[in-house]
């Protein structure tokens, strides 16, 4: 694909680049036409992180609280409900869907990560996920990860970052699994802020965060074919 083609990265050859291209302005025109989707492909965006940022600053208007308040948590819906086929929220969480998985499989039996069968795809697709904006003062924010509480100041770069180094690390927290999503498969380049420039943010998952570290779990939002 040439290179002055590249508005936003990708890992297609020229005609799934194509095929792709047209799939983003079909989501932005609907949404342009037809108002708010029920669910967001997140792929659709060249800056998704800053999309996430802009919905964290709707709820932290809407409730007028500070925005280095707010975080997200997230809720993995079950299979059957697809972006055609699911509500709108009534509040300010949003719905997001079209990512993909590596070194697991979600299962809706157990509703937590699995291992995958010899036989799955190397990259296999989420269900729908539920972005859910929600309050945590300042002082109170050891519950989060570690790399949650690093996401938020990434994304939100004017949050102060003595209150992230204020926090008590040392607290017992529980055991949740921040799973990085990126936007290819690549993961390269690095900003200013040694985050990769493929990053877009973390999702958590209540779960064994050594096991799925070592495994390698991840998420992508648009696949190389």
């Amino acid at each position: 694909m040439p290179r002055e083609w590249r508005v936003y990265r990708s890992k297609k050859v020229l005609s799934a680049w194509i095929f792709d291209l047209n799939k983003r302005c079909d989501f932005i025109r609907n949404w342009a036409l037809k108002g708010h989707p029920a669910s967001f492909w997140l792929a659709a965006f060249i800056y998704p992180a800053s999309f996430l940022t802009a919905s964290l600053q709707m709820y932290a208007r809407e409730h007028e609280k500070p925005l280095d308040t707010i975080v997200f948590e997230h809720e993995v819906m079950e299979a059957h409900i697809t972006e055609n086929f699911c509500e709108k929220p009534t509040d300010t969480s949003i719905y997001v869907h079209g990512l993909f998985i590596q070194s697991a499989i979600w299962s809706d039996d157990t509703s937590s990560l699995n291992e995958p069968a010899p036989t799955d795809d190397l990259y296999t697709p989420m269900p729908i996920i539920h972005f859910r904006p929600k309050e945590v003062t300042p002082l109170c924010t050891t519950h989060l990860s570690t790399s949650q509480q690093m996401e938020n100041a990434y994304s939100r770069p004017s949050r102060a970052l003595d209150s992230i180094i204020e926090n008590n690390f040392d607290t017992e927290l529980p055991d949740v699994f921040s799973c990085p999503v990126y936007k290819t498969t690549e993961r390269c380049g690095v900003t200013t802020t040694g985050h990769s420039t493929d990053f877009i943010t973390y999702i958590d998952f209540t779960t064994s965060k050594h096991h799925w570290t070592m495994r390698g779990v991840q998420m992508i939002t648009s696949l190389d074919s």
